[in-house]
């Protein structure tokens, strides 16, 4: 089921460092811990696998999580310095 989420974002950052940044930015509203092997393409859409730390017993364990998740992301000017990025995730 796809949901989305939107956070604004420095354009000159944005502009230079694209995509470290979605990559940082979507671990948020995924709850997870890291995202591996993201790939991004030119249409503006991605991949990546997910990463979630647990604890159990005490003991922190990272949890990989084999799916190969997909989404996109929209961008449009908020104002002169910013941009807003709507991301979309399909699984």
């Amino acid at each position: 089921m796809p949901f989305n989420y939107q956070f604004t974002i420095a354009k000159k950052k944005f502009d230079h460092r694209t995509l470290t940044e979605l990559q940082h930015k979507i671990r948020v509203p995924l709850k997870c811990y890291t995202i591996t092997e993201f790939k991004m393409n030119e249409d503006q859409t991605f991949s990546f696998k997910k990463t979630v730390r647990k604890l159990i017993s005490g003991n922190k364990i990272t949890i990989v999580d084999k799916a190969v998740h997909h989404g996109s992301y929209m961008r449009e000017d908020f104002n002169e310095e910013n941009y807003r990025i709507t991301v979309t995730f399909y699984d």
